[in-house]
């Protein structure tokens, strides 16, 4: 499992108990740690962010790293991109 330790949700998400915690409180997270903390501050993009649960997209083997900021498959050879870059 990839975990980078810089962002305060790795620790849950490298323990695998992101089912522990709302998928709301996980992306407000991701959000936080992952895209404000590099400068992104249109309202518009983090609204985005917000509304589309990266966890629904990805297989169940997956889920714990849903919302860490690396892609991951999501079948026919195809991945969900990294968010940032």
């Amino acid at each position: 499992m990839y975990c980078s330790g810089v962002l305060d949700l790795s620790r849950v998400l490298c323990f695998g108990f992101i089912s522990y915690m709302n998928t709301a409180e996980a992306l407000k997270q991701m959000v936080e740690a992952q895209l404000k903390a590099r400068g992104i501050r249109d309202p518009k993009v983090l609204e985005a962010f917000m509304d589309v649960d990266r966890g629904k997209f990805v297989e169940a083997s997956f889920f714990a790293e849903a919302y860490d900021d690396h892609p991951l498959p999501i079948g026919h050879g195809q991945t969900i991109s990294s968010r940032t870059w």
